[in-house]
């Protein structure tokens, strides 16, 4: 059976990565991320290397509704996802009251809801075919609080129990669901996260 993997947050780190070894073994991918010229460039490096397919969708998963909008999508194009990587996420480094309650939101809705949702989704499908596989992107700070990261510490615990609950729900099924807690990565992390300027401003 030929494997589709969809890959959320494919246009750099830790989804760029997953995407260039899924494409080397073989497996046919969906990309998405907000930006479209690097998943372009991502493309067009899979593909003079290998002979797979590769879908582009430009989604902000941090957006109400976009995971649906993904999905439909998906469905739309006759595509059968029987990988799919919830890597899609961002963090926001500083203390709670001096961060933007707004960003603190989206972070949730992308880090939380819209990994609900997309699991929910291709998670139907599976389960008719009784078989696929979920990787859940966490973080070592899953394991603790963190000061400083307290909304994004928070949003990677709740990765890690549900994906480990639902492993669980899903043991006599052909369906398995991993989570993935990396430590410090070389990415565009810490860039987007703000973390080294709060680190200037807890300096003085």
């Amino acid at each position: 059976m030929k494997e589709t993997a969809l890959i959320t947050g494919a246009s750099s780190g830790i989804g760029y990565q997953f995407a260039l070894i899924l494409a080397d073994k073989g497996f046919d991918l969906i990309i998405t991320a907000r930006n479209t010229e690097k998943l372009t460039e991502l493309k067009e490096q899979i593909l003079s290397k290998t002979k797979v397919n590769v879908v582009i969708l430009e989604k902000d998963l941090s957006i109400i509704n976009s995971a649906n909008e993904l999905y439909a999508d998906i469905k739309n194009q006759g595509l059968k996802v029987t990988i799919l990587i919830n890597n899609a996420g961002f963090g926001d480094y500083n203390e709670f009251t001096k961060t933007d309650i707004e960003k603190q939101l989206e972070m949730v809705q992308l880090n939380i809801a819209s990994l609900i949702s997309l699991t929910r989704f291709f998670l139907n499908g599976m389960q008719i075919e009784n078989y696929g596989k979920i990787l859940n992107v966490s973080s070592i700070l899953a394991f603790f609080p963190m000061p400083l990261f307290s909304v994004y510490a928070s949003t990677k615990s709740f990765v890690l129990s549900f994906s480990e609950a639902l492993n669980e729900e899903l043991k006599q099924t052909n369906i398995s669901v991993t989570c993935l807690c990396p430590g410090p990565t070389k990415s565009n992390f810490t860039q987007n996260s703000e973390m080294g300027q709060s680190r200037e401003l807890i300096k003085t």
